[in-house]
C-alpha cells in the first residue's frame, strides 16, 4: 500500500511496496502563480532521512521535469525498519545553484508487510 495524506502531505508505504508521488513547483503568489518551466541542469529532489537532522539521506529521488513524478520501487524500503522517517522536496536551479525547499519536513511512514 502507498498513500499520501492530501491534507498533511505525509506518506505511508508498506515496506517493499511501490508507489508514485507527484509534486508541482510554482513561481509567483496566489492567482499569479505559474508552473515553473524546468531548464537544463534543474533538478527537483525528494530525500528521505531517518532523522530530519541527519546529514545524509537514506535514499533520494531526483527528477528533471515539472510536475515532478517520484517513483518508489521495492528496493527503496525493503531493508528499512518499520517506523517513521522524514522527507522533504527541494528544487535546485542548474544555472546558479539557487535552492528552495518547497515541501518541508513531512512524515514518511514505513509499515509492516505480512508476506
Amino acid at each position: 500500500m502507498f498513500e499520501i495524506d492530501e491534507k498533511t502531505q505525509n506518506i505511508r508505504i508498506t515496506r517493499g511496496d511501490s508507489g508514485i508521488a507527484e509534486s508541482e513547483l510554482y513561481i509567483g503568489e496566489g492567482e499569479d502563480a505559474v508552473l515553473y518551466e524546468m531548464q537544463d541542469g534543474d533538478v527537483i529532489s525528494l530525500g528521505v532521512k531517518a532523522d530530519y537532522e541527519d546529514a545524509e539521506c537514506i535514499f533520494q529521488k531526483d527528477v528533471h521535469e515539472n510536475p515532478a513524478v517520484f517513483e518508489f520501487v521495492p528496493s527503496d524500503t525493503k531493508d528499512l525498519d518499520f517506523g517513521t522517517y522524514y522527507y522533504d522536496v527541494q528544487f535546485v536551479r542548474g544555472s546558479d545553484g539557487f535552492t528552495v525547499t518547497y515541501i518541508e519536513k513531512k512524515r514518511f511512514k514505513v509499515t509492516e508487510e505480512v508476506v
